[in-house]
């Protein structure tokens, strides 16, 4: 089999049942079209310690045979426990052989021209990063309307944010902290696999299933890597989970969950001690800690049911520090 051109990086927890969607969108690409198509892939599922994963072999053995037949590989890896979003990928970067990676989640799909978009940018910029454009869509029908309307708009339009064109060094953290021409979603990114790798070297082994993507992209950010965006709709995003984020919170382990974006800063400011950046870089990153705090109080007030409200209070003043909780909660106020 030949090496592969791009490695797909695929975490799993619980979303086993989205995965062949997933797979069909990626034997549905372009790049396959011709019969004499030559565009090896890897494709590195890991199975993040899923309460479901059983069902995983089964699943892959079904397309293994489809995407050999393309010179495509397609492999398993194992965490025997939960590690989180952040160290799934990780897994995933470590062991990729193509020299770029494009991550996905297995509950979205790729469009079918994204291979083909991303690669050919990639090659013709010589990028470190190309950013396509994403789109959401809803597979539940009872979630369209209402109020969701008004999320799922404002949702749509920051996912599709994108800085068409070149940029390289100073110019992408510029557009990203200042100008907010683009975003941090990993997803609709092809990288360079080596650019990952050195990113990943700097952030410590860390649980986090919220946030994760602004801790990998601020990482590479510090880089100073080259950045090319396309106006081309490359990722389709499952929004039905953010549609549903109202939904109650019953329990210590979800509230955690929702915790553990407190992470993402406390590794980020802890690396700014010795690694100090631009005043306005560090200032829009209070600022995003800020917002995401104040996301956490909004959602302990309306989602955690009652009988667990002081305990996910407790919980939250542990993750981001009482001192900054009755803070955010002053600022709310005022």
């Amino acid at each position: 089999m030949k090496a592969p051109r791009i490695t797909l990086s695929v975490p799993v927890y619980g979303t086993e049942s989205f995965l062949s969607s997933f797979f069909d969108s990626v034997l549905e690409q372009t790049v396959f079209d011709s019969a004499s198509a030559d565009f090896p892939l890897e494709i590195i599922v890991v199975n993040d310690g899923s309460p479901t994963g059983a069902l995983l072999p089964k699943i892959i053995r079904r397309y293994k045979k489809e995407f050999t037949k393309r010179g495509c590989s397609l492999v398993l890896e194992e965490h025997r426990k939960n590690r989180g979003t952040l160290e799934a990928r990780r897994t995933c970067v470590l062991s990729a052989s193509a020299p770029y990676t494009l991550f996905v989640d297995p509950d979205d799909t790729l469009t079918p021209c994204a291979l083909e978009k991303l690669y050919a940018a990639a090659l013709s910029s010589g990028a470190d990063i190309v950013h396509g454009r994403m789109e959401l869509f809803i597979k539940d029908p009872a979630l369209h309307g209402g109020e969701n309307a008004a999320v799922f708009e404002k949702f749509s339009k920051r996912v599709r944010r994108v800085h068409e064109g070149f940029l390289e060094g100073k110019a992408v953290s510029d557009d990203f902290f200042l100008a907010e021409g683009h975003t941090s979603f990993l997803c609709a990114k092809l990288f360079r696999t080596e650019l990952l790798r050195k990113a990943y070297e700097a952030i410590p082994h860390t649980f986090c299933t919220m946030a994760e993507a602004l801790l990998v992209y601020f990482f590479v950010l510090q880089q100073n890597p080259s950045y090319f965006g396309i106006d081309d709709t490359v990722y389709r995003y499952n929004n039905d989970a953010g549609i549903t984020s109202k939904s109650r919170i019953t329990d210590r382990a979800r509230w955690e969950k929702a915790c553990s974006a407190s992470s993402v800063f406390t590794v980020i400011f802890q690396y700014l001690q010795t690694h100090p950046i631009d005043k306005k870089y560090e200032a829009a990153l209070y600022e995003l800690c800020g917002s995401q705090l104040t996301s956490n109080l909004r959602r302990l007030k309306v989602c955690v049911e009652p009988s667990l409200q002081e305990e996910a209070y407790n919980i939250l003043c542990d993750y981001w520090g009482e001192s900054l909780v009755k803070r955010a909660e002053e600022a709310m106020r005022g």
